[in-house]
C-alpha cells in the first residue's frame, strides 16, 4: 500500500469561484477540488481535508476493539486482561475524537 501525504490535512477557499485547496502541515497542496455545483465542493473539500485523521481513527478504534474481544475471549488462562474501566475510559475518548472528526468531515461543530 503507498503512503499518503501525512496528515493533519486543512482546506481553503481557493481565490477562483467553487475551488478549494487541501493542505498538508508542511505546505504542500494535497489536492485542488472544484466543480459547477457548488454546495458539494466544501463538502468534498472538508471530507478530502479529514481523510487522513479517519483513517487513523478507524486504525486505533479496529486495534482497540481487536484487543476487547481478545480479552473477552483470552487464548489462553493465563493472559490478564486490561481492568475494564481503562477499556471504558479509551472507548469514550475514541468515541469523542470520532465525533470531532465527524463533524470536521460533514462541516458540523468542531
Amino acid at each position: 500500500m503507498s503512503k499518503h501525504t501525512p496528515g493533519p490535512w486543512s482546506y481553503s477557499k481557493g481565490e477562483r469561484h467553487n475551488f478549494f485547496y487541501i493542505d498538508s502541515p508542511s505546505g504542500d497542496v494535497v489536492y485542488v477540488t472544484g466543480s459547477l455545483q457548488p454546495d458539494h465542493v466544501e463538502a468534498n473539500a472538508r471530507l478530502i481535508a479529514a481523510a487522513p485523521e479517519l483513517l487513523d481513527l478507524l486504525e486505533r478504534v479496529t486495534y482497540h476493539m481487536e484487543g476487547g474481544i481478545r480479552l473477552e475471549y483470552p487464548a489462553s488462562p493465563e493472559e490478564s486482561p486490561q481492568p475494564a474501566s481503562e477499556w471504558d475510559h479509551e472507548a469514550d475518548r475514541l468515541a469523542g475524537e470520532a465525533r470531532r472528526l465527524l463533524a470536521k468531515a460533514t462541516g458540523g461543530a468542531q
